[in-house]
């Protein structure tokens, strides 16, 4: 692990405030006074902002459940835009700090963690989130950064409390909660599993309603396994290359860290899959993702800047071009001619270059996937212990 001295404290708070500051000042906003379709604000947020003016009986599910951050919004003196933008930007802010601390904790150094972080900031459903700050979705990602930073620091009591207070914010987090199971600390886990399954319940008991809509039908109207290239496709397009940055990386990460990754990245998977079931923005709900690929890619960038220079150049360079082509903002707005053929043409790059990443790291790749499965297994088989 990197040695944090005040230095890296005051770089890593200065490499969060620039990264909130450009996606503000870049990513082109949704307002309540815009008439077009693309920046008018609708969707989702007309239920939080009409709980936040106390209408929360007659909201509509599962809005209405998840009650944390309309609170908030309510306490504070803005209106009730303002105050989801200004929860959304601090969320993103603590984000971003949290994930560089934990990428320290990794033992990747500071400049290494920064890439990572660009990889992720840079694609379409990060920067939705500047596009669009008036939803809970950042919020519930900062509990899932603190989650996965008390899991590296093995605090109990911290996971647990924002455990339930992420379940409040939006129901996704209770995916995470079991990986606690993997500290092979038996009695925390049945805990926390059975704490954050009562607070789960808490809301709808006294909010439900005879007219909410149930999973079962909700799936049945999104029908997306009737359509599964198509579910696929969008899958793959809410990371694009990065999904292929990040499942390179991941293998090279530390082996005592590898078991506790590897755990939390197939919780947030499974969180990931099963919500896009139930929702129509796909890529919205694989954001969630977030803090294990900015670990896994700078993994990855802090290997290629040891082996090739030129790839590990081209890695910012391909990362920063998606930027411009992700979401409409100040340089090319809504239509412009680079959100067609050149944003694909770019996806091919992307894909040709990953190509070269694996002839680079040539017979290290195979040599440390199976190394790090027979590390899991061996986890797996070991009776007692904590994993480091």
């Amino acid at each position: 692990m990197q040695k944090l001295s005040s230095s890296n404290i005051v770089l890593i708070i200065a490499i969060s405030l620039l990264f909130l500051f450009v996606g503000h000042s870049f990513i082109l906003q949704r307002t309540f006074f815009n008439t077009t379709k693309y920046l008018a604000i609708r969707g989702d947020t007309i239920a939080y902002v009409s709980m936040i003016e106390g209408n929360w009986i007659t909201a509509p599910s599962p809005f209405k459940f998840r009650i944390l951050v309309p609170f908030l919004a309510s306490l504070l003196p803005l209106s009730p835009a303002d105050s989801l933008r200004l929860i959304s930007y601090l969320s993103l802010f603590f984000c971003y700090l949290l994930i560089l601390l934990t990428c320290t904790k990794m033992g990747l150094n500071t400049n290494h963690s920064a890439i990572g972080l660009l990889v992720v900031w840079a694609s379409t459903w990060h920067l939705y989130n500047y596009y669009n700050p008036f939803l809970i979705d950042t919020f519930s990602l900062l509990i899932l950064c603190v989650m996965i930073f008390a899991l590296f620091s093995s605090s109990f009591f911290v996971f647990l409390t924002t455990a339930l207070l992420g379940i409040l914010a939006r129901e996704t987090t209770i995916f995470l909660v079991p990986v606690w199971l993997i500290m092979k600390e038996w009695r925390r886990s049945i805990l926390v599993i059975a704490i954050s399954a009562i607070v789960l319940l808490i809301p709808r008991h006294f909010l439900a309603s005879g007219t909410d809509t149930t999973l079962v039908s909700v799936f049945d109207r999104i029908g997306i396994l009737h359509q599964p290239l198509t579910f696929a496709k969008n899958v793959f397009l809410s990371w694009g290359f990065v999904w292929f940055l990040s499942m390179i990386g991941v293998w090279y990460l530390p082996s005592d860290k590898f078991a506790l990754v590897a755990a939390v990245y197939i919780s947030l998977l499974c969180a990931a899959i099963f919500s896009s079931l139930i929702a129509t923005d796909t890529g919205r709900m694989f954001s969630i993702l977030t803090p294990i690929l900015v670990i896994s890619s700078a993994q990855l960038y802090a290997e290629l800047i040891k082996r090739k220079r030129l790839l590990a150049l081209a890695f910012i360079g391909l990362t920063i071009s998606q930027a411009f082509v992700s979401r409409p903002n100040v340089i090319f707005s809504e239509g412009s001619w680079v959100f067609g053929l050149p944003s694909i043409i770019l996806l091919g790059i992307e894909i040709v270059y990953i190509a070269f990443v694996l002839v680079a790291l040539g017979k290290s790749f195979p040599h440390k996937v199976k190394g790090k499965t027979s590390y899991l297994f061996g986890i797996i088989h070991k009776p007692f212990g904590q994993i480091g």
